[in-house]
């Protein structure tokens, strides 16, 4: 059999195994920095305003309360701590739509990803630089 055609690309020296991980941290940061970002533009979007998420008088805000978020390496997740009612509140049923909260800030965050993302490795740059 024939070689395939292709090229191979290989990042070799010491700035390089210093940058990969340089780097990799910046990732990891920009992931920490979207959760972070996502809980708290749910924090202010899931505040209790009249007739929305309240279902009682005086509402003790656990909804509010159970949303949080963590990343881990290159991944992040914010989760409503599996509220029974979650799925309602988000995607509605019998007759209400729901709020789409988290699909909401979901694009939000999804629109500030790049920029957050470009900031990180802008300050990888600065380190692997030494400054």
């Amino acid at each position: 059999m024939s070689p395939r055609p292709g090229i191979d690309v290989e990042i070799k020296g010491p700035l390089f195994k210093k940058g990969a991980k340089i780097t990799r941290d910046a990732m990891e940061d920009a992931v920490q920095e979207l959760v972070e970002l996502g809980e708290q533009r749910l924090d202010e979007l899931l505040r209790p305003d009249p007739g929305v998420y309240l279902s009682a008088s005086k509402s003790t805000g656990h909804y509010r309360r159970s949303v949080s978020g963590e990343s881990q390496g290159l991944r992040g997740r914010i989760e409503d701590g599996r509220v029974v009612y979650g799925p309602w509140l988000e995607f509605g049923g019998r007759g209400f739509k729901g709020y789409a909260t988290f699909r909401k800030v979901g694009q939000e965050i999804e629109k500030k990803a790049d920029d957050v993302l470009e900031k990180n490795i802008r300050k990888a740059v600065q380190r692997m630089k030494g400054r």
